[in-house]
């Protein structure tokens, strides 16, 4: 192949596969690529932010929690994360969807799903990537607050 493009996923976290996958895209010269897959949409900017994993963070001191727009129960084994909920006195959950992680909240913040909202993600490659609005989620429900996650954390 004249110019090879090596793709290669970070959703198993296995820090070697991702060496592999360098070395071999170096190994066939200049002219190949590398492309590393993220899992979701804007982990790549939450990766930019740097910060704990899940377990350095529940490992730590704290009396609340403010989860944005993830199922923790996704993340972790169940009982990991209800000890983690548990040991918080206040579990504040912010998201569009009714999730594992909404039914153990103690305050539930309504926030807009991509359609419902503006904001910026951060590509797999490292651009900022704008999104708007295709619809006011007051709409169909005109008594509701919903709003965008960013909006609410910043208020």
């Amino acid at each position: 192949a004249n110019k090879p493009l090596i793709i290669a996923g970070t959703s198993l976290q296995d820090a070697s596969i991702m060496e592999a996958a360098a070395e071999l895209t170096q190994n066939l010269g200049s002219k190949a690529g590398l492309s590393l897959v993220v899992p979701e949409v804007n982990s790549m900017g939450l990766a930019l932010f740097g910060g704990l994993s899940l377990e350095q963070a529940f490992a730590q001191d704290y009396d609340t929690l403010v989860i944005v727009e993830n199922d923790l129960f996704r993340r972790l084994p169940a009982a990991q994360v209800k000890a983690a909920l548990d040991k918080a006195e206040t579990v504040i959950v912010l998201d569009h969807s009714e999730t594992e992680t909404v039914k153990q909240a103690d305050i539930v913040l309504s926030a807009a799903s991509f359609a419902e909202g503006d904001g910026t993600v951060v590509s797999q490659e490292g651009r900022a990537q704008r999104f708007y609005q295709v619809y006011d989620p007051s709409y169909y429900k005109p008594e509701y607050a919903i709003k965008e996650s960013w909006r609410w954390l910043h208020a």
